[in-house]
């Protein structure tokens, strides 16, 4: 995906905009945090992750949405710690 790097009257976008709109794929995650695409898929079911689903079996992650995950937990350079749900029964 292609965007200009300054805003112009035919592309408006700023660099907060250009980083919303750059779109990851799960292999390109799973490589990032040296985890499995399983691994990715179970975070996203979890709600831990948002994704965002262009049809058929294709999903993307947000790159903002990805950097803010990892700053609430330890998966980047492969450190792969994440939060666990919360939304689970007490015994």
């Amino acid at each position: 995906m292609w965007v200009a790097d300054k805003p112009t009257a035919l592309n408006p976008m700023n660099d907060s905009t250009t980083k919303q709109l750059h779109l990851i794929t799960r292999r390109q995650l799973a490589s990032r945090w040296s985890s499995s695409i399983g691994t990715i898929k179970r975070r996203e079911r979890a709600g831990l992750l948002p994704v965002v689903t262009l049809g058929g079996n294709r999903a993307r992650y947000r790159l903002s949405d990805v950097e803010a995950y990892e700053a609430l937990t330890t998966i980047s350079k492969g450190n792969s710690v994440a939060p666990r749900p919360t939304n689970r029964r007490a015994i």
